[in-house]
């Protein structure tokens, strides 16, 4: 799937996949070029329910200068598998401008991560 970068105006596209499948293993990969227009919110996630979810995602406008209630950088975070528990997540600072080039991230899950088996 290719969606291309916001140009500052007109629609707002993206780009989903979606199975019902159980696996034991995943590798879920995005390449992207971030865009260089402010507010746009960017990410790779795998969603279930409100308790089984991991994403990572870059909020243009704090991608490499933070705003007064948002750190710099791309957020990781994992919902709480247990509901009412807390979330854990980080943010973790660009070493390089994400809008100057393409580049993969990666989220890999297996079962040991998860507690279970398939």
């Amino acid at each position: 799937m290719k969606v291309s970068a916001y140009s500052g105006s007109g629609a707002i596209f993206s780009s989903e996949m979606v199975t019902n499948d159980i696996f034991k293993y995943a590798s879920v990969r995005t390449v992207l070029k971030s865009s260089p227009v402010g507010g746009v919110v960017e990410g790779n996630f795998f969603y279930l329910n409100d308790n089984q979810e991991i994403d990572w995602e870059i909020l243009t406008s704090t991608t490499l200068q933070p705003s007064a209630e948002v750190p710099a950088g791309i957020w990781a975070t994992n919902q709480a598998l247990v509901p009412g528990q807390p979330s854990t997540h980080t943010t973790v600072p660009f070493t390089f401008d994400p809008s100057q080039d393409y580049h993969e991230y990666r989220i890999d899950v297996s079962d040991a991560y998860f507690g279970k088996s398939a």
